[in-house]
């Protein structure tokens, strides 16, 4: 879950704000901001798990996905694989700043190559084995 007002820095609690101001009405953006999916990984006990994170998404701190890998692990998980894709923002599409408000202007709506093949490889090694 996104850190509490009280522990964002100013400019991250003035953008907090502008955000929940937008979506005040709106149920599918409040599930998502109040949503926590650790309760979920501690529940996934036998099902291989791949997880993809950008490290430029701003959506989802980067340091999420490691509190997730350890959710899965702990709850006794033995395969959960963690990549972290540089330059990559939240939707899986390169981005060297992540802003979700420009979106629309990046130069390529392409998931990149190298991310679909880790797809392929990680789903290969289960499927085949």
């Amino acid at each position: 879950p996104a850190p509490a007002p009280e522990h964002r820095d100013p400019a991250a609690q003035a953008a907090y704000a502008e955000l929940m101001a937008e979506v005040e009405e709106e149920p599918w953006p409040q599930f998502f901001l109040s949503y926590d999916p650790i309760p979920t990984a501690e529940m996934v006990r036998q099902v291989p798990v791949l997880l993809m994170h950008g490290t430029t998404d701003r959506n989802v701190p980067p340091t999420d996905a490691a509190r997730l890998e350890a959710a899965f692990r702990l709850a006794g998980n033995p395969d959960v694989t963690l990549r972290m894709l540089d330059g990559v923002n939240h939707i899986l599409l390169r981005d060297p700043d992540g802003n979700p408000k420009r979106y629309s202007s990046l130069p390529s709506f392409d998931v990149a190559p190298e991310i679909l093949g880790m797809v392929v490889d990680w789903l290969s090694a289960r499927l085949t084995s």
